[in-house]
């Protein structure tokens, strides 16, 4: 999995984090393990989505978010927000993470089964 982090962040993508690899391949594992993002493999690759059938599954990323920012010593503030609302450009929020170090992850139920 380390290998596939790397071929999509990209290694620019991964010092932009600010985080070691392995730090975010043990966050991945951890947040498949309890279920709040599923995950499949296709091919080589592993692809993963946020589970939102989880029913804590909100109450659970703001915990989360809680942990990681306890663990990484930097800030973590999830944003739950629409497919219609991350697409408008125009939108400030939208425009600032854009245009800073992020990772996405995908709500699209085609690409990743349950």
């Amino acid at each position: 999995m380390r290998r596939q982090l790397r071929k999509v962040l990209g290694d620019a993508g991964i010092e932009g984090l600010g985080v070691p690899l392995s730090t975010l391949h043990r966050e991945v594992i951890r947040l498949d393990e309890s279920t709040l993002i599923l995950s499949r493999t296709q091919g080589r690759n592993r692809l993963i989505r946020a589970n939102l059938d989880r029913p804590a599954a909100r109450a659970d990323l703001y915990e989360a978010a809680d942990r990681a920012s306890a663990r990484l010593d930097i800030e973590a503030n999830p944003v739950v927000r629409t497919t219609k609302q991350w697409a408008e450009p125009a939108d400030a929020l939208v425009s600032q993470i854009n245009d800073s170090p992020h990772v996405t992850v995908l709500d699209s139920r085609e690409l990743v089964d349950s």
